[in-house]
């Protein structure tokens, strides 16, 4: 029999070798080499960051991204896996001009037979940073949309119908999505038929896995809702608006997830709502601190102003422009200024400033604004802003000959930009991305039937020989 002290030291000795032998299992589990897939993981996450840093004004997160590419393996694998991230993430770098002297960042031309191995080991990584590469690319190749899209557009369409084959329904929805943003470019109509294709199959964002789900519903159903209010058909807007409020946690609702509900309602004719929308806006930027988004949400608050247009609302608008001009200081971001610009514009014109004082300011926000313009990507509804604000310019400060002009302009530039983007011809009907998965199955099977019956006919035709 055991005594009881002796049963303790057992007890502690097992105790310990438990404690050697999971020391051991986890500094074995650190020291066994990567998956594939594991690797294609993490070269993901940095195509990711660097396509978040093209996107900066100030470029905080370049140092943190050089930091992470350095402190990976990346730079060293000539592997496949190694060659096809390097040379996205070079693509990505090189459309802003952000390479580095100090970061040697190789570029390889990637054949199908690369492409075909990342797929091999994810098809839904595979789609994203695919798609990816073909829009980065293209930036790089040509730098006017229009030029840019007649490259992108057949090769996305190419991929989509690949992937397709495949029969991955979130995959085939990522491509498609990055397919009706590049469509977007040259037709809102056609972009919307993708995106409406896509949505059902979209998933929220996912940190875990950001390349295939940047391209998320959160996203998708924003950009429906701009197009809705495009067409003027406001309801519609505000039903995606409304959804994708309803997908967003109450840190997430930014400013630039709410606009599209304001525009709707405040085109509805809804202000208590638009209002409701846009102090809440506030009072949450005022709780995270947050001098941008509390600036935004500010400007959204203007905008619901000036279009209900009350005498009592000129006070408001005169306050939180004063109150804009002191959050943002000398920010370098071109937008914020030329929303600044606007916000003094309308103080101006409620002030009734003298004429030439006024003529100053609004000419001050039409140059920032066309520079704006100048380096969009979507000058034409920037083109469309800029006439509408300076017409509501014009007319709260009381001179209509102008405020006409500019609505002339307005309703002139809106119909060459529906011919261009809405065209009847250019509607195509939403196809059902599972029956284009069936049917893919469907003419596989036939090839497949098709080989089978030849093979029978070829045995059948050796025998024959073979009796001869």
């Amino acid at each position: 029999m055991i005594k009881r002290s002796e049963q303790q030291v057992i007890k502690k000795i097992s105790i310990w070798l438990a404690y050697i032998a999971l020391t051991l299992f986890f500094a074995n589990c650190k020291a066994q080499p990567q998956t594939p897939q594991q690797i294609a993981g993490e070269y993901s996450k940095l195509v990711y960051l660097a396509s978040q840093v093209i996107e900066e004004v100030n470029g905080a997160g370049r140092v943190e991204l050089i930091e992470k590419i350095e402190n990976s393996n990346l730079l060293a694998d000539d592997s496949i896996l190694g060659k096809i991230f390097q040379t996205i993430i070079r693509e990505t770098l090189a459309s802003r001009g952000l390479l580095s002297s100090t970061l040697t960042i190789n570029q390889y031309n990637l054949s199908e037979q690369n492409w075909a191995y990342l797929q091999s080991i994810d098809t839904e990584l595979y789609a994203a940073n695919r798609s990816f590469y073909i829009y980065i690319h293209g930036v790089n190749v040509e730098s006017t949309p229009n030029k840019r899209v007649a490259i992108t557009i057949p090769q996305l369409q190419n991929l989509k119908q690949q992937i397709i084959e495949l029969g991955d329904k979130h995959a085939i929805a990522i491509v498609s999505a990055r397919l009706g943003e590049e469509i977007e470019e040259i037709s809102l109509l056609k972009a919307l038929s993708e995106y409406e294709y896509a949505l059902p199959y979209l998933r929220k964002f996912d940190p875990l896995r950001p390349m295939e789900t940047q391209m998320s519903s959160i996203r998708v159903h924003h950009w429906i809702a701009d197009i809705y209010n495009d067409l003027q058909l406001h309801m519609a807007a505000l039903e995606h608006g409304n959804v994708l409020l309803s997908l967003l946690s109450e840190e997430e609702k930014k400013p630039l997830y709410i606009n599209p509900s304001i525009y709707a309602l405040n085109k509805l004719g809804r202000f208590d709502e638009a209002l409701k929308l846009s102090d809440e806006a506030i009072r949450r930027a005022e709780r995270n601190k947050n001098d941008i988004e509390l600036f935004i949400s500010k400007m959204l608050k203007i905008s619901v102003l000036t279009h209900r247009n009350q005498q009592q609302d000129g006070v408001t608008i005169l306050k939180l422009s004063k109150q804009m001009e002191q959050l943002i200081g000398n920010q370098p971001n071109e937008s914020l200024v030329m929303y600044l610009k606007l916000a003094r514009a309308l103080a101006s014109a409620i002030e009734e400033s003298k004429e030439v004082e006024f003529e100053r300011i609004v000419k001050d926000y039409a140059d920032q604004a066309n520079s704006f313009m100048n380096n969009s990507n979507h000058p034409g509804d920037v083109s469309l802003t800029i006439y509408h604000n300076l017409r509501r310019l014009y007319e709260l400060n009381g001179n209509y000959d102008k405020a006409f002009y500019f609505g002339k302009l307005y309703q002139s530039a809106r119909v060459n930009y529906n011919s261009e983007h809405f065209g009847i011809g250019n509607i195509t009907p939403i196809d059902s991305l599972t029956r284009d998965i069936e049917i893919a199955k469907f003419r596989n099977e036939l090839s497949m039937q098709e080989k089978a019956e030849l093979k029978k006919e070829n045995l059948n035709l050796q025998l024959i020989i073979f009796i001869l």
